[in-house]
């Protein structure tokens, strides 16, 4: 799994481990946010490596999946990553439910918690204003 993946340049090397891991029946699958919960997760994300946050920009996603559906074809398939709309409300789950129904998850994505929660927008303004602060 990748996650926020946007190199369109890491096409052929991608495309060369897929192949050689998975040979060419493998697909490739991409979780793809709305733009306003794609900007809040950005924003979210640039909290853990910088004091400011980004602002949010353009759908990022369309170069990215254009290189997909290139270098993949028919075996890129496309998801929405909204939690109400994934298995168990957790993009794990959802993953090993939907494309390895006859593998058991990690054991972490059964206990029944999300792994991957978000902060809120006004988690993230204080979060910014205690890192400013410091």
């Amino acid at each position: 799994m990748l996650s926020a993946w946007s190199n369109t340049g890491l096409a052929a090397p991608l495309k060369a481990l897929i192949e050689d891991l998975a040979g060419g029946d493998a697909i490739v699958v991409a979780y793809v946010r709305s733009p306003v919960s794609g900007a809040l997760s950005r924003m979210q994300q640039s909290l853990y490596d910088r004091t400011l946050l980004v602002p949010p920009v353009g759908f990022l996603h369309i170069p990215m999946l254009q290189m997909l559906k290139t270098e993949f074809g028919e075996r890129l398939q496309v998801r929405p990553f909204e939690r109400s709309q994934l298995v168990g409300n957790d993009i794990v789950k959802d993953f090993f439910a939907t494309f390895l129904p006859n593998v058991r998850p990690p054991s972490a994505a059964g206990d029944g918690a999300p792994l991957n929660r978000g902060l809120s927008a006004e988690a993230m303004a204080i979060v910014q204003g205690v890192k400013l602060r410091l």
